[in-house]
């Protein structure tokens, strides 16, 4: 006896989709309740889709009509694809049974379900079959699947709840009835949360969802201290589920920082004990309101951001709580599997699927970052943006396009070489044509650092720092990682506005001067053209609030074991910059308003 296997076709209903179809043919009132519940994708017939495709353009130009369908799909090439004449008859025979029904939109309503459930199911047997695929690929490891796989559940899961087949009376009747307490959760969760000090709240107006946060500064400057503060300060005054993700510190590290915000008592005492019966009971007090509290802390030194975002969205997402991410710190994370052959060009991409991270669940991301060590050969040592690695700026001298096709001197737009920087630039001169009104220069930020002169051919020549960087043909790379004969892509556009790009070989990098640059924060995107070369932008470019850290005098006053940090706000993507001190007690890492200590 012959093996017979059998073979299931997906999940589908034609004949449902030909009465829909079929109805909105001969009824063109119902493509309003047809086409914003369903796509073309959820239809399983190859035929269908393009019967549907058609009957949406006619319904654009023209009234929707059996013969406007056929000579809409005959001048398309498409009409002995889905079957002839007799195809459009035999849906328009299977809408009958609908078309004269008083209860004709709940029937389709009924059907529009039918349909989409079975798009669903489809979509769940294809992803399967993906991850099937994948656990036999012995080079993705358990973490990338689980990642893997979540993304595929959400993105069902997004698709289902896109799909609302309530029509409109419906659903005012919904909102009618639960109108206060809508409301009252509308009021309660557009609060944001806050740090705990006053000055930051003011300028910053707390911790906005959706945000992504760096917090930066040189090293031994405060910043884990600085954001554990933060946590402290936030557990105490309100709930909040906190997530954090420590590759420099162990959790037992982050608990004592925890321990010695709260009670003061300095992180050497608890670690060793030394500690009397008053200390100790306010130990056990501070021990029992952290065991309330929702703390979640992963110090595995080497994890990707695949698994942060993993993690994090498994923590987070689908509960109505209050949430906050905190990644001490960036330049220590990795990203799986991502072909790219710079660090500038990874941690790009991971700072992009942190800021993708924070809007997706709609709470702050806090992140941790490390500054250039040039400012320490400045005169000047407070940090400014450009400080943030992987960061660079170019001379004030040079050319920038703020569109595809039109170029000005930044020079002409300032007056004063010493103001910092210009807010809310508005260009409005008839030469300069704005392409996309979404892509302008939102600030321009100017400041004294060390020039060098790129020459590429003898043809073009670009005055960037070292730190800046430039595209060749495939990837971004650091000018002072650079080597001679390296290709650099020229952009121009020539005549009728045609693109040209060319490949140029860098010839040489002299030293040019210690002089004015200016850094650029666009609105939308990351890279941007300076003399043909095009260059990229700054990679704080994904931060909504950058936070810097600064020592910069020590107070007679105050106790040799303390110092005083400025903190300054250098970027608000939505609010006001500005800059004010904290007290900073290394011994118990704990800081306090400088006017509490007077």
């Amino acid at each position: 006896m012959h093996n017979l296997q059998q073979h299931f076709l997906p999940p589908q209903n034609y004949i449902a989709e030909e009465i829909l179809l079929g109805s909105l043919i001969v009824k063109p009132a119902l493509f309003d309740l047809i086409f914003q519940s369903l796509r073309i994708e959820c239809l399983f017939l190859e035929s269908h889709r393009i019967i549907y495709r058609n009957l949406i353009t006619i319904h654009k130009k023209k009234e929707i009509s059996a013969i406007n369908l056929i000579y809409s799909l005959q001048n398309g090439r498409m009409l002995h694809i889905i079957g002839g004449i007799n195809k459009i008859i035999t849906i328009i025979k299977q809408s009958q049974t609908l078309t004269d029904s008083i209860h004709s939109n709940f029937y389709i309503n009924e059907i529009i379900k039918i349909i989409y459930e079975n798009y669903i199911k489809r979509l769940i047997i294809q992803y399967g079959y993906n991850i099937v695929l994948l656990t036999h690929n012995k080079k993705i490891s358990n973490e990338q699947l689980f990642f893997k796989l979540s993304q595929y559940i959400n993105y069902i899961r997004d698709k289902a709840n896109f799909k609302n087949i309530d029509n409109l009376q419906m659903l005012i009747g919904n909102l009618v009835s639960n109108i206060q307490y809508k409301n009252c959760n509308l009021i309660y969760l557009s609060h944001n949360i806050s740090s705990g000090f006053e000055e930051l709240d003011n300028l910053i107006h707390g911790l906005p969802n959706g945000d992504l946060i760096v917090i930066a500064g040189r090293p031994s400057m405060g910043k884990t201290s600085f954001v554990t503060n933060i946590a402290y300060n936030i557990l105490q005054t309100s709930k909040v589920r906190l997530c954090i993700f420590t590759l420099e510190m162990t959790k037992m590290q982050i608990l004592h920082k925890l321990i010695s915000v709260g009670s003061t008592i300095p992180v050497h005492d608890i670690l060793y004990g030394h500690i009397n019966i008053n200390e100790w009971r306010l130990i056990q007090y501070i021990c029992d309101n952290l065991l309330k509290a929702r703390i979640y802390i992963n110090d595995i030194a080497s994890v990707s951001i695949d698994e942060i975002i993993y993690i994090s969205k498994f923590i987070i997402k689908g509960e109505n709580c209050k949430s906050i991410i905190i990644i001490d710190y960036l330049q220590l994370i990795q990203a799986s599997n991502l072909k790219v052959e710079s660090r500038a060009q990874e941690l790009s991409y991971i700072t992009r699927q942190l800021k993708i991270l924070a809007q997706n669940l709609n709470v702050p991301v806090i992140i941790l970052s490390q500054l250039n060590r040039n400012i320490e050969t400045r005169i000047n040592k407070k940090p400014i943006l450009s400080d943030l690695k992987e960061s660079g700026c170019i001379s004030y001298k040079m050319l920038n396009h703020v569109d595809d096709c039109n170029a000005l001197n930044i020079k002409n737009l300032i007056k004063y070489k010493h103001v910092m920087y210009l807010n809310n630039i508005e260009f409005k001169s008839s030469t300069i044509k704005k392409l996309n009104k979404n892509n302008y220069t939102d600030k321009i930020y100017l400041f004294n650092q060390y020039i060098f002169n790129c020459y590429m051919c003898n043809k073009y020549q670009i005055y960037i720092t070292s730190n800046h960087k430039i595209f060749n043909h495939n990837n971004w790379f650091i000018q002072n990682q650079i080597s001679k004969e390296e290709t650099i892509l020229s952009y121009m556009t020539t005549l009728y506005n045609k693109l040209q790009i060319t490949r140029y070989f860098l010839t040489k990098i002299n030293f040019n001067q210690y002089n004015l640059v200016y850094d650029l924060k666009r609105k939308h995107y990351t890279n941007y053209i300076s003399n043909h070369i095009i260059l990229h932008n700054s990679i704080e470019q994904d931060a909504d609030i950058v936070i810097m850290l600064h020592c910069n005098i020590l107070n007679s006053e105050i106790k040799i074991d303390s110092k005083i940090l400025d903190i300054t706000i250098t970027k608000n993507r939505n609010g006001s910059t500005g800059c004010f001190q904290l007290l900073f007690h290394p011994q118990n890492t704990s800081f306090s308003n400088i006017k509490s200590v007077k």
